[in-house]
């Protein structure tokens, strides 16, 4: 597979004819996932064929990029709840507040598309799914006491419910987590590539 530009993500021809996958373009689109994703791929592991959205030869709508990733969402949640677990009451009480409040998710739901698409099917996959989302949680926290925001998709923020130094204090445990997960992949090159996004 071949990234082209944001939104379109060409592979290599399946006979009988060539196709492609096509993706919306999103202003949040972020090189430094795709590449994540990207590392996780080593040659001796086998590699499926990649999701099809869309063939110059069928007249079937595309399906939906989010409808074939609906498995892997859950086990990412399954992961992130996990991953909460502290011995700290307070800060397993604001952590499950702020992954509970919702959300798009769009940096996990991008990077397993991008494990999908290069047929990439390890367990690691939802492990920096999560991680992805953790350190997007971790900043949100951070940025609300900064600004001072009281409402977050229609909900009072953390810092607005349990204060500033409570609110800092789980962003900086959820950056924490997220980067202790990161070396459970055991790879230098994911380390490299998230740590700098």
């Amino acid at each position: 597979p071949i990234l082209t530009k944001p939104g379109i993500l060409a592979c290599t021809p399946h006979p009988p004819r060539a196709q492609a996958i096509f993706w919306p373009r999103h202003p949040s689109y972020n090189q430094q996932h795709l590449g994540a994703a990207s590392a996780l791929l080593q040659p001796s592991r086998p590699l499926r064929r990649p999701f099809i959205l869309t063939s110059p030869t069928s007249s079937r709508p595309a399906t939906s990029p989010l409808a074939l990733i609906a498995s892997d969402m859950h086990e990412v949640d399954r992961v992130i709840a996990q991953r909460l677990t502290t011995s700290v009451p307070l800060v397993g009480q604001i952590s499950h507040y702020i992954i509970a409040s919702g959300g798009k998710r769009l940096r996990p739901a991008l990077l397993l598309l991008v494990c999908g698409a290069l047929g990439y099917t390890g367990a690691q996959r939802f492990n920096l799914a999560a991680v992805v989302e953790l350190i997007h949680t971790a900043t949100l926290l951070h940025d609300d006491v900064v600004d001072e925001s009281t409402m977050r998709r229609g909900r009072p923020t953390a810092n607005e419910n349990f204060g500033n130094p409570a609110s800092v204090l789980v962003g900086d445990f959820l950056h924490t987590r997220a980067f202790q997960m990161m070396v459970d992949t055991g790879s230098m090159r994911v380390m490299e590539i998230l740590s700098a996004a």
